[in-house]
C-alpha cells in the first residue's frame, strides 16, 4: 500500500512539473498571411506556361516577366476586384535562356525562374537495310 501511494505521489509531481512548464512557454506568433497563391505549369507538348493566381480582394498584383538581362518581357496588372485569374505566357518567339517570373502584391514578393531549352530538329539520312543469306 505504501509503495502504490508513493508512485502515485510521484506521478503527480512529474504531472506539476509537466504543467509549470508547459505554462512557461510563450504563446506562439501566428503567421503573416499570405495576400495570394500561385501555381506555375507548362501546357504538354508546347512552348506555353500557364500562371494560376489566387488573391483576396482588395489588393492589387503587378506579375512582370523579365529576360536574363534584366528587361521586362511582358507586364500584367490585376486589380483589387478581382480574384481567381489565369494567365498564359508563350515561349516561342523568344529564343532559349533564363526567365524571372516576379509577382508582386504590397510588402510580398514571390520569384521563379524559367529555364527555356528547345532541341533543334535534324534531320537522319535516310537508312537501308540489307539482309544476306
Amino acid at each position: 500500500m505504501r509503495k502504490v501511494v508513493r508512485k502515485i505521489g510521484i506521478g503527480f509531481c512529474c504531472l506539476l512539473l509537466m504543467a509549470g512548464s508547459v505554462a512557461a512557454t510563450p504563446p506562439a506568433v501566428p503567421l503573416p498571411q499570405e495576400s495570394f497563391k500561385m501555381g506555375m505549369y507548362r501546357v504538354k507538348d508546347s512552348l506555353k506556361m500557364k500562371l494560376m493566381l489566387e488573391k483576396e480582394e482588395g489588393k492589387a498584383v503587378s506579375i512582370k516577366l523579365y529576360d536574363n538581362k534584366g528587361r521586362v518581357l511582358q507586364r500584367y496588372v490585376l486589380g483589387k476586384k478581382a480574384g481567381i485569374h489565369s494567365i498564359q505566357f508563350d515561349f516561342a518567339s523568344v529564343p532559349d535562356g533564363a526567365y524571372r517570373m516576379v509577382v508582386t502584391s504590397g510588402d510580398e514578393r514571390m520569384v521563379k525562374d524559367i529555364r527555356l531549352s528547345t532541341a533543334h530538329v535534324v534531320e537522319v539520312p535516310a537508312r537501308t537495310l540489307v539482309a544476306l543469306n
